[in-house]
């Protein structure tokens, strides 16, 4: 590539950090897994809006591009990985960071035609025109001030074919905002499923995030409906939601976390799809059955409340006292049965 076909270079290399590292694990920051500020629909949105959860406090601003989609967000999922692989590996990367566009295209599972050169700045000028103020601290650090997303961006080479007002970038300088960075030096990270880039629905994804957020390893983790379309950012009614959560029921697990919904409680469950999640969702099946026997066995008048409770007892005492499960489960129904 000839001289005339590059802008001229404005920044040493020790001025930033060159993503590299073919190896980086996928990483995102906890306070936006926590506090979703994307757009998750497929149309623009530009009006302002203020998100408020437990005392912290978002105040979201776009520009005429339009709140970023969440889509937008794997560009800072990028960031974030490649700078915590070189932290991991005893580097103090820099705030601006050097990439090849053909490089994150591959990683994020995206086409490399003409149109993902140019998709790409799309989504530069959509976190760049994005401003926010928030009260969250970040490596023990506040900045109640309003920031971008992404502090500035730089088209170092552009595609042969960019046009006046389509600049498609084949490699890019991007500044992050100093709060994503002090988050990322905090180690204020989650490792994310290497298959996160593969998701299609934005809705989706954002439910991926909360999950791999509040349950992450642990058996499972359960909340209202009403509460999880607040958090991950759902701008549809409330019906709608529950449409599409109970058809990701029927569809299966999001990557490593399958989905339940309690339609008397309208709550969600997530369980993880490893050992532990199989236990919990065994113990909650289970538990749901006695329920419902027990439900039965009252309504129909077959036995008193004071033998099964009696019965109840029985069973916990030989739990307790170490007896397997299926023996104390055979007990108590014989207790409960009236031959």
């Amino acid at each position: 590539m000839s001289g005339k076909d590059l802008y001229k270079l404005k920044h040493s290399q020790q001025d930033m950090f060159v993503a590299d590292i073919v190896d980086a694990r996928l990483k995102d920051d906890l306070h936006t897994m926590e506090h979703q500020i994307y757009n998750l629909s497929t149309k623009k949105l530009v009006v302002p809006f203020r998100y408020e959860h437990n005392g912290n406090v978002f105040e979201v601003k776009p520009s005429t591009d339009g709140i970023p989609f969440i889509g937008d967000k794997d560009i800072l999922i990028y960031c974030a990985s490649q700078l915590a692989a070189a932290i991991n590996k005893k580097k103090t990367p820099k705030r601006t960071i050097r990439l090849s566009v053909h490089s994150y295209l591959i990683t994020t599972n995206r086409g490399k035609g003409g149109k993902g050169y140019i998709d790409f700045v799309d989504s530069l000028d959509r976190l760049y025109g994005t401003h926010i103020k928030t009260d969250i601290q970040t490596n023990n650090e506040r900045i109640i001030e309003p920031f971008r997303i992404i502090e500035n961006y730089k088209i170092i080479e552009k595609t042969k074919n960019a046009s006046r007002d389509k600049k498609g970038a084949v490699t890019v300088d991007i500044t992050l905002s100093k709060w994503q960075y002090n988050a990322i030096l905090a180690g204020e990270l989650l490792t994310l499923n290497k298959d996160y880039f593969r998701l299609r629905s934005p809705i989706n994804k954002a439910l991926y995030l909360h999950a791999r957020k509040h349950c992450g390893h642990q058996g499972k983790y359960n909340i209202s409906l009403d509460k999880l379309k607040k958090k991950i950012g759902i701008r549809s009614e409330l019906k709608e939601f529950r449409r599409h959560i109970r058809a990701v029921c029927v569809k299966g697990a999001i990557l490593e976390y399958e989905i339940n919904h309690d339609p008397e409680k309208d709550r969600v469950t997530f369980y993880n799809t490893s050992k532990k999640g199989l236990v919990a969702k065994s113990k909650d099946m289970l538990e749901a059955i006695d329920k419902d026997l027990i439900k039965n066995m009252t309504s129909d008048c077959i036995i008193s409340k004071e033998e099964i409770d009696r019965a109840e007892n029985v069973y916990k005492k030989l739990i307790k006292e170490g007896a397997d499960e299926l023996i104390a489960r055979n007990i108590r129904d014989k207790m409960l049965r009236k031959d």
